[in-house]
């Protein structure tokens, strides 16, 4: 992501961790300065900073992604509610198709898992390639909040992986879409619109109890 053009050192410092990419385990601050736009010694200042708060630590190689920014993401209110009830469905999901599930919310033009559960296969799989297949479905229903009928069935090449994806509703709302992902030439999404939808409307029951997304009773 480019900083903006005098914009703040805050603003900066988020285009510097953003200008990390899924796929990446670590950059140079070169490549910090390419990405971002930011001058070398803004780079440079920031990135001490950035270091000393946790939120990157340095590698042979330059700087990665520290594990403060993990913990800071554990209290986001609905991603942690996401998890903790979207998990058993993922894991029952999973055992009923044998596919790659995982529960995600839009951030910017991009997707979050919040949960997910997948077979150790995948692990061979370059992560922004299975990122992207998930992203596609997922982010064809989080950009339509009341879209209906079908899962949306997105095919990838590489490895040729395809997704399906439903949403998960609150009050009218769609607060998640919820995917699964395959290889291609196994994927049989028509057999896998029953278990989606079963999944995402026990997630959807389960989350209206709560106040996080919008009604005012705390689950028990």
């Amino acid at each position: 992501m480019s900083a903006k053009s005098g914009g703040s050192m805050l603003s900066r410092g988020l285009a510097l961790l953003s200008a990390f990419e899924p796929e990446d385990r670590d950059l140079s601050q070169v490549e910090l300065c390419r990405r971002t736009g930011l001058p070398k010694p803004t780079v440079h200042r920031l990135v001490a900073e950035l270091v000393s708060w946790g939120a990157l630590e340095r590698t042979g190689n330059g700087v990665r992604l520290g594990p403060w920014l993990y913990r800071l993401g554990q209290h986001v209110p609905n991603i942690r509610l996401l998890r903790a009830v979207g998990q058993p469905h993922l894991d029952r999901l999973h055992g009923l198709t044998r596919q790659y599930a995982s529960l995600a919310v839009l951030c910017g033009e991009r997707t979050v898992d919040a949960a997910w559960a997948g077979p150790p296969v995948w692990r061979h799989v370059a992560a922004d390639v299975r990122t992207q297949a998930v992203s596609l479905a997922a982010v064809n229903v989080l950009r339509v909040p009341g879209a209906e009928g079908d899962p949306t069935v997105v095919k990838v090449d590489g490895p040729h992986l395809a997704s399906a994806a439903v949403p998960v509703r609150v009050h009218g709302f769609t607060v998640a879409a919820l995917s699964i992902v395959g290889y291609a030439d196994l994927f049989n999404a028509p057999a896998y619109d029953a278990p989606l939808r079963t999944a995402a409307g026990g997630i959807s029951r389960r989350l209206s109890l709560t106040d996080v997304f919008g009604k005012n009773t705390i689950a028990s």
